[in-house]
This record gives structure tokens, C-alpha cells and sequence, in this order.
């Protein structure tokens, strides 16, 4: 990857992702174009150009769970919920979140960014008020899309 605040078009992004091992697929906006949705994404070089080739500004969609052994916990801080505060709570309760890669969403969110451990974990809506948990059966946006003009954005470890 490019270091955190390089400029980096979107088929790059998602030519980079590929072989780390986690499947793309282009987003309209959050939602994909592709027939069966996160179940067509790839790591195939060659189907993602066509992918971009065709949607030339597509955002981008990874899989989380099983097949790109990530799972994500995303923070929302929009339409009344504030993530913020209930992922404060958790970790008051439990401890804090270890480190790890994460991304500032349009909205003041973040998407943290685990590698996945092998016990099959289902994706939970509303964890806690504003949290969500993307496993198996899911994806998250990932950076540089863009959404009403605002970039996600890796930041810094921690």
C-alpha cells in the first residue's frame, strides 16, 4: 500500500488489496454492481480491471470473514448514533481495542480492521448503539472511496 496520505486511484486500491488475500468487488456508492453482490468478489487481477474497466469509479468492497480472514468492527457516528461513546463504554467494561490498521469513514466513523480468528463468526448489526461487527456474510467500504465527496482514509496504526 501507498503510505497514509498518498494519493492512490481507486483500481489501484483494489489491484493491492487482491493479493493480500481479500476479495474486492465495486460499489455503487455502498452497494455492489455485481449480480450476487460480496459473493462475486475477487482476487483475480484480470476481473477487477474488467470490473473498473467498465465502472471506472466504482468504490470498493471488501469481504470480510472467512474468505479474506478480516473482520471489521465499525463505529458509526451518524443519523442520531454515536459510536464513539458506546465503543468507550465496551472498552470501560472490557478493555481497550489492541491497536491495528483502521480507516476514517465519511461520516466520522471508523472501520477497525482485525485479522479474523477461525471460529466462523456471523456479521452482528447493532452490537451496541452505533457498532456493527463485519464477519462472514459481509463487506466493508475501504478506502479511497468516496461517498457524497468524502474519502475513506487509512490512518495511522492505533
Amino acid at each position: 500500500m501507498k503510505k497514509v496520505g498518498e494519493r492512490v486511484s481507486k483500481l489501484e486500491a483494489a489491484l493491492e488489496y487482491a493479493p493480500k488475500g481479500w476479495p474486492v468487488l465495486p460499489l455503487k456508492g455502498k452497494l455492489p454492481l455485481t449480480k450476487h453482490g460480496y459473493k462475486d468478489a475477487s482476487c483475480s487481477r484480470e476481473q477487477i480491471k474488467k470490473w473498473w474497466k467498465k465502472h471506472p469509479s466504482a468504490n470498493i468492497g471488501i469481504v470480510t470473514g472467512d474468505r479474506s480472514q478480516l473482520i471489521v468492527v465499525d463505529v458509526d457516528n451518524k443519523n442520531g448514533k454515536c459510536g464513539d461513546e458506546s465503543l468507550r463504554e465496551l472498552e470501560r467494561q472490557f478493555d481497550d481495542l489492541p491497536n491495528t490498521l483502521k480507516a476514517k469513514t465519511p461520516s466520522n466513523g471508523w472501520h477497525y480492521v482485525f485479522r479474523m480468528p477461525k471460529l466462523g463468526i456471523k456479521s452482528n448489526k447493532g452490537v451496541r448503539e452505533g457498532i456493527d461487527l463485519l464477519a462472514n456474510g459481509s463487506y466493508f467500504v475501504a478506502p479511497p472511496s468516496t461517498i457524497d465527496g468524502k474519502t475513506y482514509q487509512w490512518v495511522k496504526k492505533g
